[in-house]
């Protein structure tokens, strides 16, 4: 992070599968998916430079994380 369009996330500690969510600064929800597994990959060449804030949630376990595009 920063990164041009493409990340690679890794969700540790989740168990099953986890519904991904990505919002702009203003809180617009840009893009939504469900991740299978711990592992996923976004593609974000669709959207403008900037920062995004991802959420991830699981039956076990959520996180917020801050993205920054180039």
């Amino acid at each position: 992070n920063p990164g041009s369009a493409r990340f690679h996330l890794l969700l540790k500690g989740i168990e099953g599968d986890a519904t991904v969510e990505i919002f702009n600064m203003q809180g617009q929800r840009i893009q939504a998916f469900t991740a299978v597994g711990t592992e996923t990959e976004l593609n974000l060449g669709h959207v403008p430079a900037g920062t995004y804030v991802v959420r991830f949630a699981a039956r076990n376990h959520s996180q917020v994380l801050k993205l920054v595009r180039e």
